[in-house]
């Protein structure tokens, strides 16, 4: 925005005119004033600040004391100014569902609350609060969902929907959500079915042992994600608690033999051979394996679920078993050489195994000191319940 109205000034009196080198000065001024009082101004407020400067300077030199005045007027006169401090998108959309759209339902829907929950669930950083200034590029925006049963969506179900795309699409100073070409779905009125089906497959909680294991670790974790705002009907609220329980007792063990199994083979045992033949991009495809291998086993020994391949570690941090341990050591996997620091990166992949042994002792998970991780997979398998899995490969999750 900022450039446009500067290249607006350009393009009618010319680069070299005073009007243009004094809208660019007045601009970076603005900017650092601005800075300094620690405002942060929306779009709406900067666009029509720079108009009025764009004006004013095609129509004559327009001085410092004057802008500055001007972006003060329109700032101090908006209640759209949002403090400082970055604003997450999950509190942007509480805010949002809790001033704008919950008063609509009290007031015309009254009748159906009890039968509603609303919140913020499912893809997007701001679901995790892992949202960032980046993040706000695509789908980012005031929204939230509301969730009721499916018997209940050909009773006031479309007529919510149209009723809810009546409100303000403007909040607090943020533009409208705007959505990117596979961000459609997102946000809006879903059956409570319909909203967990997406994910698991399951209307509600997986009633089966082969269900569990069917359904992506990432899909657990999106459903299992961000905020409910409110829940009077209570189903929602009630698949929601048993999911983020974690995987059945016999499927985390399962699972967890599995990783135990590839940290073995991609990293005790792939990796430094791949470096000793100077196979570099084997030694990498290696490490990366034993890397998400070792990332997902953390979540499991936390009873919780791997994210999206991108949040995966950072998300560690939120982990209290191995959480710490693992961000640091994958951190530094990732920025050290191949080439010139591989007795230290075999030797962290080493240290780290380790360590999982002894949270392995620790959830009475072996009853073996074993470091090379291969001889743990089977021991982990044996405190499985179910028969056909206890016996099943080591290798198959």
């Amino acid at each position: 925005m900022m450039t446009e109205s500067v290249e607006i000034t350009k393009k009618h009196l010319g680069e070299s005119s005073d009007a243009y080198k004094t809208s660019v000065k007045n601009l970076e001024m603005i900017q650092e004033k601005l800075q300094e009082h620690k405002i942060k101004s929306n779009h709406e407020i900067l666009q029509e600040t720079l108009k009025e400067m764009t004006t004013a300077s095609c129509a004559q030199e327009y001085n410092l004391e004057t802008a500055m005045a001007s972006a003060r007027k329109v700032l101090e006169n908006s209640p759209k100014v949002v403090e400082t401090g970055f604003v997450k998108g999950l509190d942007l959309c509480r805010a949002y569902f809790n001033e704008v759209c919950y008063p609509l339902l009290e007031r015309e829907f009254a009748n159906f609350l009890p039968r509603m929950a609303a919140g913020l669930i499912g893809e997007g950083s701001e679901c995790y609060g892992f949202d960032d200034e980046i993040s706000r590029d695509h789908d980012f925006g005031p929204s939230f969902q509301i969730y009721i049963p499916k018997e209940d969506m050909p009773v006031y179900g479309e007529r919510l929907k149209h009723r809810l795309a009546t409100l303000p699409k403007t909040f607090q100073g943020f533009g409208a959500r705007v959505e990117s070409q596979y961000g459609d779905g997102r946000v809006g009125v879903f059956t409570i079915e319909d909203f967990y089906r997406k994910f698991t497959a399951a209307e509600g909680v997986p009633d089966t042992l082969s269900h569990w294991r069917q359904i992506p670790e990432n899909a657990l974790s999106t459903v299992t994600n961000g905020e409910v705002f409110f829940d009077n009907y209570g189903e929602f609220t009630r698949i929601r608690e048993e999911l983020k329980k974690g995987y059945p007792e016999d499927v985390r063990l399962k699972k967890i033999a599995a990783r135990l199994m590839k940290m073995a083979q991609s990293g005790q045992y792939n990796f430094p051979r791949c470096n000793k033949r100077k196979e570099y991009v084997a030694s990498r495809l290696a490490l990366s394996e034993f890397m998400s291998v070792s990332m997902s086993l953390v979540y499991l020994l936390n009873h919780a679920y791997r994210p999206y391949y991108k949040w995966v570690h950072r998300g560690l941090l939120d982990l209290p078993i191995l959480g710490q341990n693992a961000y640091d050591k994958m951190q530094r996997l990732s920025v050290l050489s191949l080439e010139k620091d591989s007795r230290e990166m075999e030797w962290i992949i080493e240290e780290f195994c380790v360590a999982c042994v002894e949270e392995l002792k620790a959830q009475g998970l072996t009853s073996s000191s074993e470091a090379f991780l291969l001889a743990q997979g089977p021991e982990v398998l044996k405190r499985i319940q179910e028969p056909a899995l206890r016996n099943s490969n080591p290798w198959v999750e």
